[in-house]
């Protein structure tokens, strides 16, 4: 009878100078700030590694400490992200900078919304077209607290072979 291999540890190259490692945000049950995260993200991977090349390229020269990586687990977003897309995001980007995407709070709830601002004010856009735009006004900004910008995302689509 044949016996079965013997499992291969693999271990990250963290200490690798010529890796780029960018590690989940860690959201888990309770955002940072302790705010209850609403089944909104969902860990599934907890880190990556590129290459310094690639990695310049995938994130304009940011450093790997400001990048993290988040799944979403919603379908606010649909048309734009897929629910268990990862997301990466600028955790260094703690205020509304212009027109993007965002993981914030407001009023204890943590949000992933598109901010555009439009005039006097900032509207919160989800891009699945089923939910509703709502607005912040100049009270409600103050409120506003960002925890990172999304930069870039990767979809998540399994083909399941075996």
């Amino acid at each position: 009878m044949e016996q079965p291999a013997e499992p291969v540890m693999l271990s990250p190259l963290t200490g690798h100078k010529n890796v780029f490692r960018v590690d989940s945000l860690d959201i888990g049950q309770r955002s940072a700030a302790g705010l209850p995260a609403r089944d909104e993200f969902v860990e599934t991977i907890q880190a990556i590694e590129y290459g310094l090349d690639e990695a310049r390229v995938l994130f304009n020269g940011r450093p790997a400490e400001n990048i993290r990586l988040i799944a979403i687990n919603s379908d606010s977003m649909a048309d734009t992200f897929a629910p268990r897309d990862q997301l990466f995001v600028d955790i260094s980007v703690r205020m509304f900078d212009g027109d993007g995407i965002y993981i914030f709070t407001l009023d204890e709830q943590l949000y992933l919304k598109r901010l555009q601002l439009q005039h006097k004010k900032i509207a919160v856009i989800s891009d699945n077209k089923r939910y509703e735009t709502w607005y912040l006004n100049h009270d409600d900004v103050t409120s506003l607290k960002v925890l990172a910008k999304v930069i870039m995302s990767q979809a998540r689509h399994y083909q399941i072979l075996g």
